[in-house]
């Protein structure tokens, strides 16, 4: 049989390292390791902020044996990726095994086998996938949760604070299921509209605050309000280079993406003013 290479990569959050990725062939009975690769240095503070990359080889028998390939990755806290789709609002979008269908086919002409690797979805808006051959083609078999929304009152976090109901189980082992969508709070909460007008409604340049990007001055900008982070550069539990690489910058994205109600509830403490529309 032939050995096909078959890679990929890995990230976590919080700085934490990925110790171990893992690969299946009978839908996650038996998991086999991967060789790993981390192109980056551990940060002072013992923190890892990039993705590693993994890689192994496999024999063309045991792939033509197999309907799908399974992956699933590890960190040092032990945390892994769950089986199936999990909506979550704190989430980074779709972090459940990572599957590549497998497609046995023959040539017309001479017969010849050979196999096909078909993953979930297409780039963007293109069409394909195991998920759905069209956007919005994956259709629910599962009950998921509906979530309520309603706008938060414990920080300034905007993003909506949820309640839903049990999440039933789906009949297959595969959510094959489009997740309810979550429409954005835009309103800004009451302890971060009693912080802008503390800080007198200052409009700010963004230019001005490329000024600002360096270990002794650094602001960052989260949702259109500008903020002096540099006495929390040394408190900060992911390291002050984390907050560094967006001085001077929006760095709403990132905030979103992996902070809690309490930090965004201290934020609020370094509120200097808004971003000038």
């Amino acid at each position: 049989p032939i050995m096909v290479p078959i890679g990929g990569y890995a990230f976590t959050g919080g700085g934490r390292k990925i110790t171990r990725v893992e690969f299946s062939l009978d839908g996650g009975i038996n998991w086999r390791r991967t060789e790993l690769t981390c192109p980056e240095k551990t940060t002072k503070y013992g923190k890892h902020w990039c993705w590693i990359f993994w890689k192994v080889e496999i024999s063309s028998k045991d792939l033509a044996a197999s309907r799908q390939i399974c992956c699933r990755a590890w960190d040092e806290g032990n945390n892994t990726q769950p089986k199936d789709l999990t909506w979550n609002v704190m989430g980074m979008g779709n972090n459940c095994w990572y599957r590549i269908k497998i497609h046995k086919k023959t040539l017309p002409n001479d017969n010849t086998v050979y196999l096909e690797f078909e993953a979930p979805t297409q780039a963007g808006t293109l069409k394909g996938g195991w998920m759905g051959n069209a956007p919005g083609g994956w259709k629910s078999k599962a009950e998921h949760m509906k979530p309520v929304l309603k706008k938060s009152t414990e920080s300034g976090n905007p993003a909506a604070q949820i309640k839903a109901a049990p999440l039933a189980a789906p009949s297959t082992g595969i959510y094959d299921g489009i997740l309810p969508s979550v429409a954005e709070v835009t309103e800004a909460p009451a302890e971060v509209k009693e912080a802008r007008k503390a800080g007198g409604g200052k409009q700010i340049s963004m230019a001005e605050v490329e000024k600002h990007a360096t270990e002794q001055d650094c602001w960052i900008v989260v949702k259109d309000m500008v903020y002096d982070v540099t006495k929390y550069l040394d408190s900060h539990p992911g390291g002050g280079d984390s907050i560094l690489i967006n001085g001077g910058m929006d760095s709403t994205e990132d905030f979103e993406a992996i902070h809690s109600q309490k930090a965004w509830g201290l934020l609020d403490e370094y509120y200097i003013g808004d971003l000038a529309q």
